[in-house]
């Protein structure tokens, strides 16, 4: 038998009953998108707390020193992914 890849490989080879519902959760990623109202660190962390997988830096809107100030706060909270989309 081959390397089990993910803990879900080990639970089940563990004989752990998974809940079908509880699985499709774990599944689903959440990407919230960060503008001008979500960027100071109390509404991050609020929404990384609230599930986010990943943040979503829009460039319509603030400028470079704003958009690294935000990776900054994103990083402070927690290690996900950080997207940046460009105009």
């Amino acid at each position: 038998m081959g390397e089990l890849s993910s803990p879900r490989d080990r639970l089940i080879a563990l004989g752990v009953p998974l809940d079908p519902e509880e699985e499709a959760l774990k599944k689903t990623k959440i990407l919230c998108t960060i503008g001008p109202a979500s960027f100071n660190e109390h509404t991050l962390k609020m929404m990384y707390e609230a599930g986010m997988n990943g943040a979503r830096i829009n460039t319509a809107f603030g400028d470079i020193p704003q958009y690294k100030e935000v990776i900054t706060k994103v990083r402070r909270i927690g290690d996900i992914p950080i997207l940046l989309d460009l105009k």
